[in-house]
This record gives C-alpha cells, sequence and structure tokens, in this order.
C-alpha cells in the first residue's frame, strides 16, 4: 500500500473524528447545534433571589392552606419558617436562610418529611451560598416538595368543606405549580426572575376567583402596624397569654417553667432593641427554641419539652 492510500485514510478517520464529536455535542448541548454560544449561568445573588422569590409564594400558599384546613398548625409554622427563610434570599441575608430552612423541616414533619428540605439547606451550609454543585440537589428537593405536596393535599381536604375547601384547593395547587417552575431556575438556559410577590402589585398580579370575590381578604395582605398604636405591647399581650395558657394545663412540671422561662428572658432581652431589628432578633431566639425543643431531638423528655415547644410554635405565629 502507498503513501497516498495512508494518507487518505488518514483523512477520512479525521472526518470521521469530526462528525462524532458534532454529534455529541448536538446531543449533549442542542444549542451547539443551532450555532449558538453557551448560556452564561446566574450570578449566587441572582439565583437566591429568585429562589427565595418562589419559595415565599409557595409559603404563603401553604400558609392559607393551613388557616383553611383545620388542625394542621405544624404545616402553617412550617411555611411560616420557610417564608423568613424566602425573605432572607430576597434581601441578600443568606447567613441566616440554613436556620430558617432547618426549622421549616423540623416542624412540619407530620406533613412533609425532613429530607424533602435537604437540597435546599445544603445551598447555603457552604462558606458562600448556591455553590453550582448543589444544584441538581436543590432541583431535587423542589420536586420532591412538590410531589409531597400534591400526595398529602387530598389527605389534608378530606375533612373540609366549601369555600374553605376550595380556597385550601386552590392554595395547594399553586404551590405546586411554583414549585415545578422552580426547579428550572437550576437548569442551563433556563433561569428568569420572577416579581418580588411582596409589592403591591405582585400580589395583585397573583389574584385568583377566589381572592376576588369582595369580602374575603387574599391570604398576603397583610394588617399594617398602623391599624395598632404599639405593636410590641400587642405582642407581649399575647405572650402572657400564652405563658398562661401553658403553665395552666396538667401535669405542668418544673422543667417545662424552666424552659418558658428561659424563652421569655432572652426575649426580654432584645425588647430594648430598634423596632426594625426587633423582629427578626425574636425569630432567632424563637428558631434557636425551636430546634433546640423539638421532640425529635428530646426521645424520652417529650412531656417535658412539648408543652414548650408548642409555645413556641405560637409565639412565631403570633409575630408573623
Amino acid at each position: 500500500m502507498g503513501p497516498k492510500s495512508w494518507y487518505m485514510r488518514f483523512i477520512k478517520m479525521c472526518c470521521l473524528l469530526l462528525v462524532a464529536a458534532s454529534y455529541r455535542l448536538s446531543i449533549f448541548w442542542p444549542a451547539f447545534a443551532n450555532g449558538a454560544s453557551r448560556p452564561s449561568l446566574p450570578t449566587a445573588n441572582q439565583l437566591m433571589g429568585a429562589l427565595g422569590r418562589e419559595l415565599w409564594v409557595v409559603a404563603d400558599e401553604l400558609l392559607t392552606a393551613s388557616a383553611k384546613v383545620a388542625n394542621v398548625p405544624s404545616l402553617g409554622t412550617s411555611a411560616i419558617s420557610l417564608r423568613n427563610a424566602a425573605d432572607s434570599m430576597c434581601d441578600g441575608d443568606w447567613e441566616s436562610v440554613q436556620g430558617e430552612l432547618e426549622a421549616a423541616s423540623v416542624s412540619g414533619t407530620d406533613y412533609i418529611p425532613e429530607e424533602c428540605f435537604e437540597g435546599l439547606v445544603n445551598l447555603f451550609s457552604y462558606y458562600e451560598p448556591v455553590p453550582q454543585c448543589e444544584w441538581q440537589a436543590a432541583s431535587a428537593s423542589l420536586r420532591s416538595l412538590s410531589s409531597n405536596i400534591a400526595y398529602i393535599a387530598p389527605l389534608l381536604l378530606r375533612s373540609t368543606t366549601g369555600q374553605n375547601r376550595d380556597d385550601a384547593s386552590a392554595a395547594l395547587s399553586t404551590a405546586v405549580e411554583v414549585l415545578n417552575k422552580a426547579m428550572r431556575l437550576f437548569e442551563p438556559g433556563s433561569f428568569y426572575m420572577p416579581p418580588d410577590p411582596r409589592d403591591a402589585a405582585a400580589r395583585a398580579g397573583r389574584g385568583r376567583a377566589w381572592q376576588t370575590s369582595g369580602s374575603r381578604r387574599a391570604p398576603w395582605e397583610r394588617d399594617s402596624e398602623d391599624n395598632f398604636a404599639d405593636p410590641s405591647l400587642k405582642f407581649k399581650e399575647m405572650q402572657e397569654t400564652l405563658r398562661s395558657d401553658v403553665l395552666s394545663g396538667r401535669n405542668v412540671g418544673s422543667d417545662v417553667v424552666s424552659f418558658i422561662d428561659r424563652i421569655d428572658a432572652e426575649l426580654s432581652s432584645v425588647e430594648s432593641l430598634p423596632k426594625d431589628q426587633l423582629s427578626r432578633a425574636r425569630q432567632g431566639i424563637l428558631r434557636k427554641f425551636l430546634i433546640e425543643l423539638h421532640p425529635d431531638q428530646n426521645r424520652g423528655r417529650e412531656d417535658e419539652v412539648i408543652p414548650a415547644f408548642r409555645y413556641v410554635q405560637s409565639l412565631r405565629e403570633a409575630i408573623s
């Protein structure tokens, strides 16, 4: 075989390799086949903000559902922590997100397994938030939350009738829809920035038929502080009422009293803070006690911790 034949074989082999490489790229990166450049990835702050806005909507809808369905307080408590986490994401305060997500995961285990939050929690367990190595796990967490809420919805609605059932069903459906959409945030080329649901215009845009029927308030409409002469005084009054209710219960031992005294003492220690810092400081204290007093962390001591744990849950709901 002459040199010309070897040369022609070499040229054919190179052409085959080029065709194979182009084919593989067209499969694994379709944009390459169309001549497009690789899409840029969002920054950590952009991704955190977008995720926070979607999780805020999810948490708000879960709060609506928990208000319409009887006897599901732990779902509402979990939603409060999730919304606190989403608030921090939206504000760029990523250092407090992990604690709130952990509180959401442990306080709603009656309805949502703790592991559903794992991928989201891990996004904020590094020195810098939302590293790319955790994106796939975070997307899986969103899928798991969506599937679990869809699974428990019929169980939650089973004992609810009338308008409350319709409202709760619509809220749960929206939560599932938003979680499914939010998974796109972690896909190449699919990033989007949703409107901030805390803005008045965005809240109005989220309206559904059942929210605009006249007498009922939309679930995201909040009483402003102007409705109360002194919001701090109102919280203290609620705190005293809740404390009295807990301590008047049966079989309340000295350990329960000690826990509640500790909680009240730490809350009192931040009362002198400015109003814009007071709520965050209270939430931080209550989040710490929520984790410390969770029954799963105190096996064999449930009788001692559950009254104080419920006291903390009620105080968190009062703040929100």
